[in-house]
């Protein structure tokens, strides 16, 4: 009975999805990472940002919108600027995460620069979750 439990889980758990964002919902994030400049100084980047479910109504999983409320960089001398190249951060960024954790369907503003669109891809990233059953012995 025991072994019978642990495999219906283990087939619920798969069927789960790897991120969940609760319907009308902002779920506000913090990014911060720390970048060594050539040996010469470090400069953190603190990215704050939202993610909102928008359409639940697909069969691989919810479609969700990402917004950069605030893009700031420091020194660790003191000196910091918010959004330093002055990007356009209202634009929206819209993406899926598959049941198996995998984002997927991205679509990106065309008028969004390179580099924000970048930004935007590994925040969305840091939602990937892959999780594999294992039973080793």
């Amino acid at each position: 009975m025991q072994n019978l439990r642990a495999l219906l889980l283990i087939a619920l758990a798969k069927a789960v999805f790897g991120f969940y964002f609760e319907d009308s919902y902002s779920h506000v994030y913090k990014y911060q990472a720390t970048s060594d400049m050539i040996g010469m100084h470090n400069v953190t980047t603190v990215v704050q940002f939202r993610v909102q479910s928008v359409n639940t109504s697909l069969s691989l999983g919810p479609l969700n919108v990402l917004h950069i409320d605030s893009f700031v960089q420091f020194t660790e001398h003191g000196y910091y600027q918010e959004n330093p190249k002055k990007w356009d951060l209202s634009k929206a960024f819209l993406f899926q995460i598959l049941p198996s954790g995998l984002v997927d369907l991205i679509h990106v503003h065309k008028e969004d620069h390179d580099e924000v669109v970048m930004i935007k891809k590994v925040l969305a990233s840091t939602f990937s979750a892959n999780v594999r059953s294992f039973c080793g012995y």
